[in-house]
């Protein structure tokens, strides 16, 4: 299963995020549970990089399935939008996924 926590502060602005896990929903290689969820964070992480330029920490373990972001100061209207498509991308997986995706938030 993969676990999915957003975090944010009181506010409701975004802290940054944590993908954990595999799908295990087809074999490696042929999982397109798996590859959707890491297709749309990876894109995030990217895009920010490349048209926000916002600050982040991230820290990986391909074997684990570990992928954990934290957002080193408050995300720019540019970096908010694209979490903001994350959330809604992993939203709409997780509905149709439930047995392979956990998704939650959690106030930091």
């Amino acid at each position: 299963m993969i676990y999915v926590v957003f975090r944010k502060d009181k506010a409701g602005k975004y802290k940054g995020f944590n993908f954990i896990g595999h799908a295990n929903s087809a074999p490696k290689g042929e999982d397109l549970v798996c590859c959707a969820a890491s297709m749309l964070a990876i894109n995030t992480i990217n895009s920010i990089e490349k048209f926000a330029g916002d600050k982040m920490k991230i820290t990986t373990n391909e074997e684990e399935g570990l992928l954990d972001i934290i957002f080193e100061e408050d995300l720019s209207d540019e970096a908010m939008l694209l979490v903001k498509s994350l959330d809604l991308g992993m939203n709409g997986l997780a509905k149709d996924y439930e047995s392979y995706i956990n998704l939650k938030y959690t106030e930091v």
